[in-house]
């Protein structure tokens, strides 16, 4: 919850100043840059090439994600029934080579 309300009040407070250190750092950041990139675009000038790198960077944090959760996912319907360790976790882990 703490995150999405980061997300949503950075960009929320720098409307009136959308040049800002703060919102050209957030506007890369993959949890805050699709409402900060918004920002950023409907209130000044942002260069093209700006919005495709945020994009990039978020596509491919988002692939990384969602791949490392299918593989937590896979080692956890594996141990089904018990509660791991972090030993467990660990060898489960190099087991799939993650």
């Amino acid at each position: 919850m703490m995150l999405g309300f980061v997300a949503f009040y950075v960009p929320l407070f720098s409307i009136s100043n959308a040049d800002t250190l703060l919102v050209k750092v957030a506007s890369y950041v993959p949890f805050t840059s699709p409402l900060t990139m918004l920002l950023r675009i409907g209130v000044g000038e942002v260069a093209i090439w700006q919005v495709i790198v945020s994009l990039a960077i978020l596509l491919v944090t988002t692939f990384i994600f969602g791949w490392l959760a299918a593989k937590i996912y896979r080692t956890g319907v594996l141990m089904y029934g018990k509660r791991p360790s972090i030993k467990e976790i660990r060898k489960a882990m190099k087991a799939y080579k993650i």
